[in-house]
């Protein structure tokens, strides 16, 4: 009958013998004194446990083993207690369970950090009690038992080493006990021999290692460590007999196994070169030590991951994380942290407790009374009062039937009770062992809620219940007599809470009520009936909350269990037959959609904690948590799980039969010409190139290295069995010694396995869906920890956390968490049974909010990943949208800000999809003037620059403006200005948890380009990748996409884009280093014009590069000369194939050099030469070709072309900057110098004053002399020789009297005449004293000067301490003091510095707009639509780079001039030279005003559109000025406007008088409301009556060109003309910026691009300040206004002190400066030099100008406005009347103007203007008008 059963279902697959799980698990294999034994076991009477044992024949060992069999049956019958319903909490008492399920594991974590522990202690288990109960038994040492940490760690290794040893015995493994201790007693002989034999000459380590062998000899003797499924080996033994294929041999020479045996050699090199080991001589001995680095490196990593990552990886995960924080063993902040976590945990379990009692009372408990004030947050024992109150108040309403009418449990049913009754048991086991723990009241009462719990679950199913739960047995009956498992499985789930009756009652007598009948079923019932106890306990949890904990589902004669063990084996039994792969796919959607369910609820976490194989949780003070399982045993696999079976089209017996053969050659471990571990495992390596599945590969490289982490195992233990070590050692270290080229081997092996693991790792996490990537990603991880484990290292520890990651990411998609590992023939069966798992499981979970189990993104992510690839019948399109939007939910963005960054820049024209619309750029939203950058002038002295700027032409269209120079210009960063597209790396939401990411992030360096930059660079950026993508992505939400030919492409020459199509295919994997093509400007020609003392510097083209990552090769002569003839011939005959019918004729070519000319020729015509070499990499073929066609795409995308001129800016910018620091460099060192010389200078400065001063004294004494009547001052002809004497030299002055006279006294009085010449006229004296006093800028006193001067007069050479002209000169030569000198010529250096840098700090990059992609805030990325490759179906992405970083690349002459030649051929149009100082932000706004209005002028609508807005602004402006207490100032802005509302502004008599032919005017009569427009023709004198008259117009009507005459004089005609505001001086648009850059351009050389430039002159503005001339001087000479100041009130800083009459004074503002002078009627010019204190010069007439830094001038007429406050506002007739109180006759014919004043005449002009439009406010703005140009010669307020 199993047979048959087995054959129906399986299809005649052979069964394996039937094997006891437990071997003494019956009582008739129990001898009498061993039952007696079992059966005081089972009574827990310690007494007779003891007698039994001293009774026991077998040995203590034996029957301890036996006794912890039957305590693992009963942890196992613990879980088979069935009963209960699902329908929930239900009726009145739902409010109750949901509080109560809230309060329960609040409670546990309450008790857990009040006892300073992370999560409670595990409940005593049915082993802890037998440990507890056998006093007699020797136990293993503990912790405490005085071994070291060392000892315990080498304790651990030497155990596992004996299981090692035993299970690569020949001898067969016995069944019986005695056969179990002859194995352990032969593999320690065989260790310790090997011991004596390495290690016997150190006494001390072979004492160390026997000490602890024996330690794990006799730990093994007594059982401890044998594992729960025991020596029994339940493999199946091979067939002998059965016949075996051929296998597959590969192909010599195509080993995929090569490239890892070379690198193993290399390891290996490196090993022996680095001195690599795993233990350390200096620090204790004991086998893998390095373990201890590895460990803390990894546990801290583990904590890491745990507080930072965990939880928005994994929502249903993050208590791990809470659980970590309570840890505060690393520092007094993280245990203050944990002490503050503890309180809240505390204070919220009380408040829970507080509500349920609240809920109790009003629910009618009253044993005991709940009333009363809540506890004290500190007084614990009140709230364990409480709690009890609340337990016995529920026990009384729910389990003691209150018949109570307003008791709440009146309608509870047998669920709901039982449900309440658990969750209360379970708070007290947890309040027992907390807050509870030790008082008797607290067990007491633990006693009575587990009597309850049980009664409320014996309870009797009523009868309606029972009849469907027998229906329910029947059916489920009848299908399993049928072998029907699938439709079994669909009758077990869903179940309502009678249909788990009856699978309760099925399950019970096929089982048993404690599973003890399940050991006797054969396979696959065992495996279904395991299955179906699975799913009936995992649906009681839905309805009982607490059914999985402590005691709550046990009964009164079982030990209770710990909830984690509850929950493993519920999972374990569905686990178990789903990956056997029993009742397909039945059984696998329900166990998804059950998993789901249980995730919703809010159950995930206990199933994490119970089946999740993470590494342990450190607790608080360092305790280790009851969370998760111990990691699972991987090793290779060697038998078919699924032998027999087949799919469908899918043959799997090649593969099959190639890894058969492959064991039996290096497989068999017994036989040592058969055992080669490595040479395994690259055969797996080999057998990739044959896998037809992604996930066959990925399992090949697994085991590949499982069987080299065999190999290195056997390597660690030197146990023998690696025979085979010689044949992988590289030929180089075959002289090394022996241990150390088996170090070499192990460090190479590990290298490997890594290796391995990581490159099956990423091929999983981008090419296997969900299911089949955590079967990798597990064993992966699984395979790592047993690595690292042996031979970690500190390094290690970040790897394995990565591959933990990896496997979190994978298992939070999935239900289940631990498939099997299977050989690789097997691994579809892998992929068909989690696929239908993860399925089944992700659609449940996606039918309501999951927030709390994953993030928004990840089960749509999933969606999307399994239509990319191929899994799924979801609609990419759709899914792309989906996951879309959840990940800008995730990550709090928005579609509107990827959108607003998107259309920043954006130039073509958009249908209502976002799509390019049409073949032409829209070139409105560039607003460009310029066409190219030409070159840069510096003056380096006087630090002024100007930047050389082409016009547009018909051949050089506009690209870029003012602003775009500015913005570039500023950038301070010297950094290559670039901007990426890379995968999004936002944490938790980037491309290692979504590897298909939908979205790429952009980022721009430096930062502060600001929007223009931005915007430019990310549009050339985006444009680049969509045409390499072949996928043109929408600017508008959802962002979908479609073939770049069939939209933005479509603008493209035909030409181009065959030559241009899509890449196909990138040669990289996934998961390497994404591709990116790079659009760079990697340098710019350049040369110098000499130009003296101004740097000159002209820019050729800026050469434009897209490149891979590495620039393109450049292909001329050097380098064509390097190919073969093949090469060459196959690049030319490519590009005659280019040429087509345009190729001449040509013999073939007999030299190579002959070829080369010919491609060299063929480059200088501009023909694409290709490279067969490139024609290999898709990614460098493609940028050839797009390199070579740039131009020519330029033509058509203008975003492209930006970045020639963008790179020549950034060049500019770079020289400017560089230039600024030299300068800056030089004048610092001239400063230095100066410093030293400033004595030296000062006294040089000093003694030429002196000998000036000197001369000035000889002309005074000649000039004296002859007014006294001495005509001839050498009458004695002593001064007529050569010698250099004269009359000055020797008698006007003293200090040249030895050189004179040498000591001749008589000779110098007979040639002076001393006598006769020193009387001087007292008048004279006075006189010549007030000229020399004039003079000197000292002025001296007059008390001090007359007498020295009449003492010099009268005896020159005489003096008292020196001569009297040096006395009268030290009087009137000027002090040089040398600091203030060295000041001054500081300035003078430091002025170009300081002009330079102010005029590049006053550049702002567009107007201080930041850009968008650099406006985020800090850690948040820039998001964007990624376009895939249309080719790889949307699973691969290329990304993008602009980067301009110009190197200079200086011209010789001869390459200067054809430059120079190139550039006026092809930039034809106006050259114009820009100061920088008209790039500052102040300058380009006015600019962007006269724009404005220029574009305004081109239609009347758009006119007064722009008038009026201007208008509102000044007025909202005056508005707030008002409000503020501040009176505006006048404007003429404002009047100008105001009587412009209507775009028409009336003329007066003078302004028609003017009028001329062809005036635009608009004519109306003022009682009418229509105007009409016409156009002015000729003015004509006509003659009225005799002898008068009078003018008439003859104007032609537009539109009609009907002529009419008017008399334009008429008062009551209104004529208006156009206005004019802000008008620019030229009309044409590509003029608009002519105030920041307006050349010399009229004549011929300037229109032909001649390079004979002028400075822009400055615009001549009365306004103030535009009016002020800054660094321009006017000369100081002759020209001084000398006047009365002191009447002004100026007191300071005027002409020696003098204000009454002075030409300068101190002031402190040029504002002061320019008033005071226009106060003054003879003054003309101002000028005001800044200084300490600063000097305000008057002067009486224009002087010269000249360049002063420092210095503001200004004529009379610049004055800032008047500030003094203006009369009140009048109101309209006030306005309009005259003194007398009439109004002019101009008026009176307006209409209706007497209404008008009566509604409007008590209003202001604001007032009015503010009231809504009507006939009569249009009159009375008229009127105000009319007024305004009669009266505003004295009336300010008409200007507002």
């Amino acid at each position: 009958m199993l047979c048959h059963r087995w054959a129906m279902r399986w299809g005649g697959l052979t069964r394996a013998p039937l094997t006891g799980r437990w071997p003494f698990a019956s009582a008739a294999q129990l001898s009498a004194v061993e039952l007696h034994a079992v059966q005081a076991f089972r009574r827990r009477a310690v007494v007779d446990l003891t007698r039994a044992l001293e009774a026991s024949g077998t040995g203590v060992p034996q029957l301890s083993e036996k006794l912890r069999n039957i305590a693992s049956e009963e942890v196992t019958t613990a879980l088979g207690e069935t009963s209960g319903s699902k329908a929930g909490c239900g009726n009145r008492s739902y409010e109750l369970c949901a509080w109560w399920k809230i309060l329960a594991p609040l409670l546990g974590t309450s008790w857990a950090v009040h006892r300073s522990v992370a999560v409670m202690r595990p409940p005593v288990t049915a082993l802890a009690g037998l440990a507890a109960l056998l006093p007699c038994l020797e136990a293993l040492p503990k912790a405490n038992s005085g071994l070291t940490t060392l000892e315990q760690e080498e304790l651990a290794f030497m155990k596992s080493s004996l299981k090692r040893e035993m299970d690569d015995a020949s001898d067969p493994v016995h069944d019986s006990l005695h056969g179990q201790e002859k194995a352990i007693r032969k593999a320690y002989r065989n260790i310790a021999r090997r011991f004596k034999r390495n290690i016997f000459d150190d006494q001390v380590k072979f004492e160390f290692q026997m000490r602890v062998l024996n330690l794990a000899k006799e730990a093994l003797m007594k059982g401890d460590g044998l594992g729960a499924e025991g020596w029994a080996d339940e493999d199946e033994d091979e067939d002998e007999n059965a016949t075996k294929g051929p296998g597959r041999e590969l192909p010599g020479g195509s080993r995929s196994s090569d490239d890892i045996s070379k690198q193993i050699h290399g390891w290996q090199e490196f090993a022996l070169e680095e001195g690599i080991r795993f233990d350390d001589p200096d620090k204790a001995f004991f086998i893998g030590h390095t373990q201890h680095g590895y460990r803390d490196a990894f546990a801290g990593n583990w904590s890491q991951f745990l507080r930072e990552e965990l939880s928005d990886l994994w929502p249903a995960a993050s208590g791990l994380r809470y659980q970590v924080e309570l840890d505060g063993s690393a520092s007094s902040e993280a245990r203050a942290h944990s002490l503050r976590l503890a309180e809240q945990a505390r204070q919220l379990a009380r408040e829970a407790l507080a509500e349920v009692a609240g809920f109790l009372h009003r629910c009618g408990g009253r044993d005991p009374p709940l009333a009363g004030p809540v506890p004290e947050s500190g007084n614990t024992a009140a709230w364990v009062d409480v709690h009890l109150k609340v337990s016995r108040n529920l026990r009384t309403l729910f389990a003691g039937h209150s018949t109570a009418l307003e008791s709440c449990a009146m309608g509870a049913d047998r669920e709901t009770r039982a449900a309440l009754l658990e969750l209360n048991l379970e708070s007290l086991e947890r309040l027992s062992s907390g807050d509870g723990l030790g008082r008797v009241d607290v067990q007491q009462e633990l006693r009575n809620a587990h009597s309850a719990a049980m009664a409320a679950r014996a309870m009797a199913v009523p009868l309606h219940c029972q009849e469907s739960a027998n229906l329910k047995r029947t059916a489920l009956e009848r299908l399993w007599e049928e072998y029907h498992f699938g439709p079994l499985v669909e009758e077990a789930y869903p179940c309502d809470a009678c249909g788990l009756q009856g699978l309760s009652m099925f399950l019970e007598f096929h089982i048993g009520r404690n599973g003890e009948l399940l050991v006797r079923r054969a396979e696959p019932d065992r495996t279904v009936l395991r299955g179906l106890r699975g799913l009936l306990n995992l649906q009681h949890v839905l309805a009982r909350p607490a059914y999985m904990s402590s005691g709550a589902s046990s009964s009164d004669d079982e030990a209770p269990q710990h909830s984690s063990a509850s929950w493993r084996e519920a999972v374990s039994d569905v686990e178990e037959a789903v990956w056997k792969g029993i009742a397909f796919p039945e059984l696998h959607t329900a166990a998804g959609q059950l998993m789901a369910e249980l995730a919703k609820k809010g159950f995930q976490p206990e199933i994490i904690g119970a089946m999740m194989e993470h590494p342990p949780v450190a607790g608080a003070a360092g305790s280790t948590l009851p969370q998760g399982r111990e990691p699972s045993d991987v090793q290779a696999p060697r038998e078919p799980r699924f032998q027999g079976m087949s799919i469908p089209g899918y043959n799997m017996k090649p593969v099959q039969r190639y890894e058969e053969r492959a064991l039996r050659m290096w497989g068999d471990e017994e036989i040592e010409e058969h055992w080669d571990p490595v040479r395994l495992g690259l055969s797996y390596i080999d057998l990739t190139s044959a896998c037809d599945l992604p996930l066959q590969v990925a399992m090949s490289f697994l085991s590949a290295a499982l069987w080299m982490w065999r190999a290195l195992e056997l390597l660690g233990d030197n146990c023998g069995g690696d025979a085979w070590l010689d044949m992988y050692i590289f030929e180089d270290i075959w002289a090394a010694p022996p241990a150390s080229k088996r170090l070499a081997m192990q460090y190479s092996l590990k290298r490997a396995i890594f290796e391995l693991v990581d490159y099956a790792g990423n091929m999983a996490q981008h090419q296997l869906l969900p299911g089949a990537r955590l079967a990798v990603q597990r064993i992966s991880y699984l395979l790592l920890r047993k690595v690292t484990d042996r031979f970690g290292t500190e390094e290690d520890g970040q790897k394995v956390k990565a591959q933990l990651k990896r496997f979190f990411a994978a298992a939070r998609v999935n239900p289940l968490w631990s498939p099997p590992l299977l050989p690789v023939a097997d691994a579809v069966f892998i992929d068909i049974l989690s696929g239908r798992l993860h399925s089944a499981f992700l659609e449940k979970l996606h039918e309501s909010e999951t927030k709390h189990v994953l993030p928004y993104a990840v089960p749509e992510y999933t969606l999307y990943e399994a239509a990319l690839l191929g899994g799924s019948d979801v609609n990419v399109t759709f899914a792309r949208y989906d996951v879309m939007g959840a990940l800008l939910q995730d990550t709090h963005r928005s579609w509107a800000d990827v959108e607003a960054v998107l259309q920043a820049g954006h130039i073509f024209p958009q249908d209502a999809f976002g799509f390019v619309f049409g073949r032409r750029a829209d070139p409105l939203p560039l607003m460009a003037d310029f066409a190219a950058v030409r070159g840069l002038r510096i003056d380096l002295a006087t630090g002024h620059a100007s930047l050389l700027l082409a016009r547009p032409s018909a051949m050089a269209p506009p690209l870029f403006s003012l602003e775009d120079v500015a913005a570039v210009m500023a950038l301070k960063d010297t950094e290559p200005l670039a901007l990426m597209l890379d995968p999004p790396a936002q944490k938790g939401a980037g491309m290692p948890e979504y590897p298909h990411h939908p979205f790429q992030r952009a980022s721009v360096s430096p930062t502060d380009g600001g929007l223009r930059v931005e915007e430019t660079l990310l549009q050339a950026a985006l444009a680049v990748q969509q045409l390499a993508s072949g996928t043109e992505v929408s600017f508008r939400p959802p962002f979908p996409t479609r073939p770049c030919e069939d939209g933005l492409c479509r603008s493209l020459p035909k030409a181009i884009r065959e030559k241009l199509q899509p890449i196909r295919s990138l040669r990289t994997e996934a998961w390497d280093v994404p591709s990116r093509l790079v659009l760079e400007c990697p340098r710019i020609p350049y040369w110098q014009e000499p130009s003296g003392n101004v740097m000159d510097i002209r820019f050729g083209d800026p050469r434009l590069e897209v490149h891979a990552g590495q620039p393109l090769r450049e292909l001329n002569e050097e380098e064509f000369k390097k190919w073969p003839v093949g090469r060459l011939q196959a690049a030319l005959n490519q590009v005659e194939k280019e040429l087509g019918s345009n190729r001449q004729a040509e013999l073939p070519a007999l030299e190579k050099q002959e070829l080369v000319d010919r491609l060299l020729r063929a480059a200088e015509r501009g023909l694409l030469i290709e490279d067969d070499e490139e024609t290999g990499e898709p990614l460098v073929r493609f940028s050839r070709r797009l390199t070579h066609h740039l131009q020519d795409i330029g033509a058509e995308w203008p975003h492209l072309a930006r970045m020639v001129p963008f790179c020549a800016l950034r060049a500019a910018g770079l020289i400017l900057r560089m230039q600024l620091q030299q300068m800056n460099q030089s004048a610092s060192e001239q400063q230095e110098g100066l410093k030293q010389a400033s004595e030296q200078h000062a006294k040089g400065m000093q003694q030429q004053q002196e000998e000036g001063w000197r001369g000035v004294l000889a002309e005074v004494h000649a000039g004296v002399l002859r007014q006294q009547g001495f005509v001839n001052l050498d009458p004695m002809k002593c001064f007529e020789d050569a010698s250099g004497r004269s009359f000055g030299r020797c008698c006007s002055v003293g200090d040249y009297a030895e050189e004179c006279w040498n000591g001749r006294g008589a000779q110098r009085e007979r040639c002076c005449r001393g006598e006769t010449r020193q009387k001087v006229d007292q008048h004279l004296l006075t006189s010549v004293a007030a000229q020399l006093g004039s003079v000197s800028s000292r002025r001296p006193p007059p008390e001090l000067l007359i007498p020295a001067v009449e003492a010099w007069l009268r005896n020159p050479a005489g003096g008292t301490g020196g001569t009297n002209s040096m006395a009268l000169i030290s009087l009137l030569v000027e002090e040089v003091n040398p600091e203030e000198l060295m000041k001054q010529q500081g300035h003078h250096v430091n002025a170009p510095v300081q002009k330079l840098f102010a005029d590049l700090d006053a550049l702002s990059p567009t107007a201080g707009i930041k850009g968008l992609v650099s406006s985020g805030q800090a850690g948040s990325e820039t998001w964007l639509p990624v376009p895939a490759l249309s080719a790889s179906g949307g699973r691969r992405a290329l990304y993008g780079t602009v980067a301009l970083s110009p190197q200079l690349v200086h011209l010789e002459p001869d390459e200067a001039q054809a430059a120079r030649e190139h550039l006026q051929k092809h930039y034809p149009g106006t050259w114009v030279h820009v100061p920088m100082e008209n790039l500052s932000h102040q300058v380009l706004q006015k600019d962007a005003a006269k724009r404005a209005a220029l574009q305004a002028q081109q239609s009347p609508n758009l006119r007064a559109i722009y008038e009026a807005t201007q208008l509102i602004n000044l007025l909202d402006e005056r508005t707030e000025d008002l409000e503020a207490g501040k009176v505006p100032t006048a404007s003429r802005a404002v009047a100008q406007i105001s009587e412009c509302l209507t775009g028409w502004r009336e003329l007066n008599a003078q302004e028609i008088q003017q009028l001329k032919r062809g005036s635009h005017l608009q004519l109306r009569r003022k009682q009418s409301e229509e105007p009409i427009e016409v156009r002015m023709e000729v003015k004509l004198l006509t003659t009225g009556e005799p002898s008068s008259q009078y003018l008439i117009w003859e104007v032609s009507t537009v539109g009609t060109s009907e002529l009419q005459y008017f008399d334009l004089l008429q008062t009551d005609l209104a004529v208006s003309a156009p206005c004019n505001v802000s008008r620019p001086r030229e009309p044409n648009p590509s003029n608009a910026s002519e105030s920041a850059a307006s050349a010399a351009s009229d004549g011929p050389e300037a229109s032909e691009g001649s390079e004979d430039f002028t400075e822009v002159p400055r615009s001549e503005t009365t306004e103030w300040p535009g009016c002020i001339e800054a660094g321009i001087s006017r000369s100081l000479e002759g020209r001084g206004l000398f006047v009365n100041l002191g009447a002004l009130g100026i007191e300071r800083g005027c002409f020696q002190d003098d204000c009454s009459h002075s030409d300068h004074f101190e002031a402190v503002t040029p504002a002061e400066c320019a008033k005071i002078c226009k106060k003054i009627s003879a003054c003309r010019q101002w000028i005001f030099w800044e200084g300490n204190p600063s000097t305000c010069w008057l002067r009486h007439s224009l002087s010269r100008r000249g360049s002063a830094g420092g210095a503001l001038s200004g004529s009379s007429a610049c004055v800032p406005p008047d500030e003094d406050d203006g009369p009140a506002e009048p109101n309209l007739f006030s306005l309009i009347t005259s003194k007398s109180g009439t109004v002019p006759p101009a008026l009176w014919h307006e209409r209706d103007l007497i209404g008008t004043l009566e509604e409007f005449g008590h209003l202001t002009l604001a007032e009015i203007k503010q009231k809504p439009s009507s006939m009569r406010q249009r009159t009375a703005l008229r009127a105000a008008a009319e007024a305004s140009a009669t009266y505003r010669s004295g009336d300010a307020w008409l200007s507002r």
